[in-house]
């Protein structure tokens, strides 16, 4: 199975809106508590591994919650909204899964995992 590499990440203005602090407050918290930012082409990063400190230090808890997607319909969106939800909800630090029952896998795919054997589609158990 090969995989690409995504770049997930959430700006520094998010994170501030967030928390409704300014950018520069929020520099000023993530210099305190130790977490980096990445500049790269110009933009501040914040990875989902510093996002998940800057919760626990903030004491901020997220509910749990399940999301089921089922639309038979092709067409509409599905793995589009399903996408732009995942990749979100861990750009903000939160341990996100999904799971793609898709026969063509277009979710799976659309995160730089390709299979190029069919084992499942052709073999029997």
């Amino acid at each position: 199975m090969k995989t690409a590499e995504i770049d997930i990440f959430i700006t520094p203005t998010e994170v501030a809106d967030l928390l409704k602090v300014t950018v520069q407050g929020l520099y000023k918290q993530l210099k305190e508590q130790g977490i980096t930012t990445v500049r790269e082409n110009g933009r501040h990063k914040i990875y989902p591994h510093e996002m998940r400190k800057l919760l626990e230090v903030k004491n901020l808890t997220i509910p749990r919650e399940i999301v089921a997607l089922h639309i038979v319909k092709g067409g509409v969106g599905k793995t589009t909204l399903v996408h732009g939800l995942g990749a979100r909800s861990s750009a903000f630090g939160l341990k996100t899964l999904l799971i793609d029952l898709d026969q063509q896998a277009n979710l799976t795919t659309s995160f730089g995992v390709y299979s190029h054997s069919r084992l499942f589609a052709h073999n029997s158990f």
